[in-house]
């Protein structure tokens, strides 16, 4: 990584913008820079910057936020930092800035704003505030902690590693190169250890606590469970038998009820029939009239039809006239706009030209008026110019005179107090000594008083802690009395539960409780499937019965088909016949020409059978033809009305069919609701075994479910005794507890006491002899500048009197050379100011001339606009001129539009009329056809006329409505005769079987004392299958915990090595090994910087403990020698060299470029400071640039490029160096 450039504001001492750019070719050139300047200058807000610019703090000041902000330059508004810096991966700038509220000083601190952006592209990468740190890591690859590790570099924090004891190094050689990360894993790896040894454990302890039973044990119950099924199916078949007999006895009883209740049922369908007779009459005589009603409905829209079609062919008449005179109109219309709009488009083209000539006239006339109006304004300027330059040097010539005798003042003040120039050097140390002297005078004085209040605070906790002993003795035995009556009432506990959980009993009371639920659950599926199954079966046979009607309906109503097709075919004959006799009827005129023998004009046939007046009667045939019609229409009710009962069989044969169909897909729903998963309806919904299983096991479950919640109600009842014992016990521990607590701290605030009592007067004494040696200091300083010290003495009224002279002092010095400045600025200015004048003079009489001539210009071409145009505007007359063409235009086009709009309205209307015309004709010849045919066949059907036909119509829904109710009637008759039909049968059936002669009483209670036999025989026998299943589960249990103890030993044998190599409760093991391979790789890059700064010195790893540090002496014949034996340059240079390793470390794989030390070399030789300034400066072979902070004089002579940092008035500072640039000042 490579810093760039740097740019901030209003940082610290440095007010005002800055930059300063690293690329200058004086920084590249040497590679190795300084950073010079007073104390306090801000020479190290420089490096402050640069981190504050990429992270957002400093090593300083650490996070800057909203709250507080120490580093902006006091009395500004605003600051900022930004840095441009190179890395493996491209080339950004990173921002960073605050302000104050509305930029004023007083305002409040805003939240600070830190971005960064790619150079090249300008594309800001990110601008959150909380995320930027993290792309800046990315885009450098270091961190904050890295950064200041591996690019800034502070000599003290390294010296620290140097001189600390191994213990101390571990932590800090942590910090620096970030190897906390290995005790974390070693004491992660003892803690998981410890918790799968843990787990291994507590699987053993449940193995051991299963209750397993015999293999001999097991087949006992199996062979008593075989016994007892047994039992149970002898005893049910005898029930079963019973049953079945109780059933058959019920069933005669049922039939005898329901044959008497369908007798009253058949009374009531005949009185419903006779109530009926009115209304289907009536219905009767609307289906007369259903053969024509289709006919009538054509017949009526028709009619319709005719009469709207007349008014339409009326309306258009009349709308046509009308449009015919609005055509008229708009052909004279058209001829009048288009005449108009020829005339104003012929005006339009010659005004075009005089339009284009006065524009360009106006074009030129106020160019040369702005031109004028421009050059008077810049001949006022000027003489304003003039002015200001005669009274500019006026008054810098009396500034002049007022600053040199200003300077004579500040002058003679300095020559008149000379001894106040060695205050800035002296008074800030001697201020230090005096308020030192007099914080040691008041801590003396306080240590006194609280060494007599110590003495009397260590009696008293000697008494306080003698009593708590005793106390704490009482309390511990009732403690030991509490515990054993706790541990009686867990013992008859565990008794109670048959030392098992709570919760195994409470997990068996709600599975009792569960199951029971869902027996009863089944018991009532079980039943709702019985009833069904009723259902379907009654459904079936009603199924059978209308099977067999349709077949003969069906049968009918062939046979009637085959009928009515004969009779048509002789209807047929017998209207060809018909329309022969009124043929020749109608030819007797030309029979009567005819000669036999001579061919018939008509046919040509020689043969007239009808000339000699041979031809049948008519009347005969029309006779036969009507006979024929009847019977064919009484054929037609026949069929319609056996078709229609046949459809109403067919729809209840399916309605039925649909009924049984959702019914078994009810029983399949309520099986899939069945935990029992049944496929077999028919099996489910016969079985009666299936219900008496169940009962018996819901009676099993209550007994259970019993015996269960007897037991949690007991233990619930124990429960508050041992709550109320524990808690007793509990309180007493707490209790304890607090008194040992107690103790403790009397006993360790009783050591602290002697402890702090002895601290106090080894303090008293050692302050004692420090204050007589301070007081001697001071007054023999203070005699110097003619003043007096006395133990009475005001030191706050002495520092401020000696700041009070130093300030004086400073400002006059300053004060002088500020004076000389501005007398050399103002001799500057006055010269500046009279060589303007004399260019102004020149320059306005040139403007004076360059007026009169455009003023001849203006008027030539104003005389020459009038008299072509006049005064008028060109751009008016134009609109104008355009908008009355426009407007003629469209009134053209508007004309035109119309007068075609009615000519082609006129021939759409002549069309229409045409169409319709035709239309009404073709419907008038369709009314009249209809007519005749209609009224022909109502009266046929045997009504008089229309008038008789539209009374006997009935409305659609009461025809329906007395249809259905005329079925319905029907099938009720039929549907009771097949029920009565059918209950006998059954009756008789039933009577045939004759099953018992028991009475029912009786039967019920042999059937009662075989159910409680066979309850008795299931409980016994689920007894044994619980005892079975429980053997069962604990040894499948069994099984998966040896299964899980194999799994878990082999996961601990894996911890346990793991933790023999690394792990330790204290993360010791690891992070040991781990910093000695560290510090092995610190100390070869520390000795490869080492050997170019000295051949005397390598640096090796101590025997004495994995972080302890050694040095071989070369010049000693290698001899090994401690660190602590170094001098101060020595010292110096062995941690250079740790600093540039470290920071080698710490920056991982990324390639440093750039290097800062903020460090002093003062304790350096001439000699090895040249050795130390070499080695840094081959690192510029490496590509580096480094920047040193020192005050050492020889550094600065040394190194030619420096950036200085001067000190200015107010606190306040300036930089001067290559490539840096003030942009202005705050």
């Amino acid at each position: 990584m490579r810093i760039l450039k740097l740019r901030f504001k209003n940082l610290n001492s440095l007010a005002g913008e800055w930059s300063i750019d690293f690329t200058h070719p004086a920084y590249v050139s040497s590679g190795i820079f300084a950073i010079t300047g007073p104390t306090g200058s801000g020479k190290t807000t420089i490096l402050d910057a640069i981190c504050l610019a990429l992270y957002g703090q400093t090593p300083r000041l650490k996070t800057i936020s909203k709250s507080t902000n120490e580093i902006m330059t006091r009395n500004t508004a605003e600051c900022f930092a930004e840095v441009e810096f190179e890395s493996q991966i491209g080339r950004f700038i990173c921002h960073w800035s605050q302000r104050r509220a509305y930029k004023k000083p007083e305002g409040e601190l805003q939240p600070p704003k830190h971005e960064i952006a790619d150079k090249i592209s300008g594309k800001v990468l990110e601008n959150k505030l909380q995320r930027v740190a993290g792309k800046v890591i990315e885009t450098t690859g270091l961190d904050f902690s890295q950064f200041t590790r591996s690019i800034l570099l502070a000599q003290g924090d390294f010296a620290a590693f140097l001189n600390a004891n191994p213990d101390e190094r571990a932590p800090i050689l942590e910090k620096i190169t970030g190897t906390a990360i290995y005790s974390e894993i070693s004491k992660k790896v003892h803690e998981r250890n410890t918790l799968e040894a843990g787990k291994r454990s507590e699987i053993q302890d449940r193995i051991g606590i299963l209750d397993i039973l015999s293999p001999e044990e097991v087949s006992a119950l199996k062979r008593d469970f075989t016994d007892i099924g047994e039992a149970i199916r002898k005893k049910s078949s005898e029930r079963d038998l019973l049953r079945r007999s109780a059933e058959w006895l019920q069933q005669l009883s049922r039939l005898e009820v329901e044959i008497e209740a369908l007798g009253e049922e058949k009374r009531l369908l005949e009185v419903k029939r006779s109530d009926a007779a009115p209304d289907l009459a009536l219905l009767a005589r609307a289906k007369k009239c259903q053969p024509f009603e289709e006919t009538y409905r054509d017949l009526t829209s028709s009619r319709n039809l005719s009469e709207t079609y007349d008014t339409e062919i009326i309306a258009a008449r009349e709308q046509m006239d009308g449009t015919q005179v609005s055509y008229t109109a708009s052909l004279k219309a058209y001829e009048s706009a288009r005449q108009r709009y020829e005339s104003l488009k012929a005006a339009a083209e010659e005004e075009k030209q005089v339009f284009i000539r006065v524009r360009n006239l106006d074009t030129r006339i106020h160019e040369i008026k702005d031109q004028i109006t421009e050059k008077k304004i810049e001949l006022e300027k000027g003489e304003a110019s003039l002015q200001q330059c005669i009274r500019n040097i006026t008054r810098e010539t009396e500034r002049d005179k007022e600053k040199k005798a200003e300077l004579a003042r500040a002058i003679t003040y300095l020559e008149e107090h000379p001894k106040d120039s060695l205050l800035r050097e002296n008074v800030s140390g001697l201020g230090e000594k005096m308020r030192h002297y007099e914080q040691l005078t008041r801590r003396l004085l306080s240590n006194r008083d609280q060494l007599a209040s110590q003495t009397a605070e260590v009696e008293r906790l000697k008494k306080a802690h003698e009593a708590q002993r005793t106390l704490l003795e009482e309390k511990d035995q009732e403690f030991q009395e509490a515990t054993a009556a706790v541990r009686m009432i867990e013992e008859t506990t565990d008794q109670l539960l048959d030392y098992r959980k709570p919760g195994f009993w409470q997990a068996c009371v709600a599975s009792l409780k569960e199951r029971r639920t869902k027996l009863e659950a089944e018991l009532k599926i079980h039943d709702a499937i019985e009833q069904i199954g009723v259902k379907i079966r009654e459904r079936e046979d009603h199924q059978d019965q209308l099977k067999e009607e349709i077949a003969k309906k069906r049968e009918i109503l062939s046979g009637l088909k085959r009928e009515q097709d004969l009779k048509e075919e002789i209807r047929a004959r017998i209207e060809t016949n018909l329309a022969l006799l009124h043929r020749i009827k109608s030819l007797e005129e030309a029979r009567s020409h005819l000669v036999e023998g001579d061919p018939c004009p008509l046919c040509g046939s020689p043969d007239h059978p009808y000339a000699r007046k041979t031809i049948p009667p008519p009347r005969a045939v029309e006779s036969e033809w009507a006979g024929i019609k009847e019977e064919l229409r009484i054929l037609s009710d026949q069929v319609r009305q056996t078709e229609l009962s046949l459809s109403q069989s067919e729809t209840i044969l399916s309605s039925d069919k649909r009924a049984v169909t959702e019914q078994r897909d009810r029983i399949r729903e309520l099986l899939d609701e069945s935990a029992f998963g049944f496929e077999d309806i028919g099996f489910v919904t016969n079985s009666s075994f299936l219900k008496k299983s169940l009962s018996h096991a819901l009676t099993l479950c209550e007994v259970h479910s019993a015996w269960c919640s007897e037991i949690v109600a007991s233990y619930e009842g124990i429960v508050p005794r041992l709550k109320d014992a524990t808690d007793a016990a509990t309180r007493i521990k707490e209790s304890l507890s607090c008194h040992q607590t107690a103790f403790g701290n009397l006993d360790v605030s009783l050591k602290i006491r002697s402890n702090t009592l002895y601290d106090l007067e080894q303090q008293v004494a050692s302050d004692a002899e420090e204050l007589a040696r301070l007081y001697q200091e001071v007054a023999t300083q203070l005699q110097g500048f003619g003043m007096t010290f006395t133990e009475g003495t005001s030191i706050v009224g002495i520092l401020e009197s000696l700041e009070k002279r130093k300030r004086e002092f400073e400002k006059m010095a300053n004060r002088k050379t500020d004076i000389e400045k501005e007398i050399d600025l103002i001799a500057g200015s006055i010269l500046n100011h009279q060589k303007q004048m004399e260019d102004t003079r020149v320059a306005v009489a040139s403007q004076v001339q360059g007026i009169s001539e455009k003023e001849e210009v203006f008027v030539a071409l104003d005389h020459e606009r009038k008299e072509l145009f006049g005064t008028r505007d060109p751009d008016r007359e134009e609109k104008r001129s355009a908008e009355e063409l426009r407007s003629a235009e469209k009134q053209f086009r508007e004309a035109s539009s119309a007068s075609k709009e009615y000519e082609i309205r006129i021939t759409t209307l002549q069309e229409q009329i045409e169409k319709k015309s035709g239309t009404l004709e073709q419907i008038l010849i369709t009314v009249r056809d209809h007519t005749s045919s209609f009224l022909a066949g109502i009266q046929k059907a045997g009504f008089s006329g229309e008038e008789e036909f539209i009374a006997s119509r009935m409305p659609r829904d009461r025809f329906e409505v007395l249809e259905k109710r005329e079925t319905d009637l029907i099938f009720e008759e039929r549907d009771l005769s097949s029920r009565i039909k059918e209950r006998t049968t059954a009756l008789s059936y039933e009577r045939s079987r004759n099953l018992t002669d028991k009475s029912p009483d009786t039967l019920e209670e042999e059937i009662s004392s075989l159910e409680s036999d066979i309850t008795g025989l299931h409980q016994e026998q689920g007894s044994i299958r619980q005892k079975v299943t429980d053997h069962e589960a604990r040894v499948t249990h069994q099984n998966e915990l040896l299964q899980a103890l194999q799994m878990q030993e082999a996961e601990c044998l894996r911890w346990e090595k793991l933790h023999d190599l690394i792990g330790s409760s204290d993360g010791k093991k690891f992070r040991v090994f781990a910093q000695g391979l560290t510090f092995d790789r610190l100390i070869a890059h520390a000795n490869r910087h080492l050997r170019k700064m000295s051949d005397r010195y390598f640096l090796i790893r101590s025997g004495r403990s994995s972080l302890d540090l050694d040095i071989v002496d070369n010049y000693q014949a290698g001899e090994i020698r401690s660190t602590k034996n170094l001098s101060g340059g020595e010292s110096f240079i062995v941690s250079l060299s740790l600093a540039l390793g470290l920071s080698g470390m710490a920056s991982r794989n990324v390639r440093i470029d750039s290097l800062f030390l903020d460090e002093g070399f003062g304790t350096l030789d001439s000699e090895t400071l040249e050795v130390a300034l070499e080695t840094l400066s081959t690192l510029q072979q490496e590509g580096k640039i480094i920047g040193i902070i020192s005050h050492v004089p020889a550094l600065k002579e040394r190194i030619p490029t420096k950036i200085m940092v001067e000190k200015m008035t107010g606190g306040r500072s300036r930089l001067k160096a290559p490539g840096c640039r003030a942009h202005g000042t705050s």
